[in-house]
């Protein structure tokens, strides 16, 4: 086999290794994230806490043997919304309000991550106010 083929062969194996090598090591390292807020007795989160992620997103809320999003709380995600009201398994869930970050705003119920029921829905682009009913999905 010719050297130059065989070096090129060695080359593009060591840049599909180090690609691969990166790959994982990014999908393998979790999110880096800072906690400050109450622990129970076995050093889990637990109580009033706020942790905000790498990506810029931040929780204020309650947590339960170390699990967010059970309860009140306040979801800031770094495009800008803005979640405030009632959790359940990592969902809203019962009474908030939605702020996204062009203005509009929907205050009402939600199931299990969905708007439902009764609504009141602010659309800032149209410069409107409207009222609406939606089934949430489960």
């Amino acid at each position: 086999m010719n050297i130059g083929i065989q070096f090129k062969i060695k080359r593009w194996f060591k840049i599909i290794s180090l690609s691969f090598l990166l790959f994982y090591v990014s999908c393998a390292t979790p999110p880096r994230l800072t906690y400050e807020g109450e622990r129970n007795q076995e050093g889990k989160y637990h109580g009033q806490g706020v942790v905000t992620y790498s990506n810029g997103d931040k929780w204020e809320g309650e947590y339960k043997d170390g699990l967010p999003f059970n309860g009140q709380g306040t979801n800031t995600y770094s495009n800008g919304d803005k979640y405030v009201g009632e959790w359940k398994d990592g969902n809203p869930h019962g009474q908030g309000t939605k702020t996204y970050s062009d203005g509009g705003k929907y205050v009402g119920e939600f199931k299990y991550g969905n708007p439902n029921g009764q609504s009141r829905i602010w659309n800032m682009s149209k410069g409107d106010e409207s009222y609406d009913y939606f089934e949430g999905e489960k």
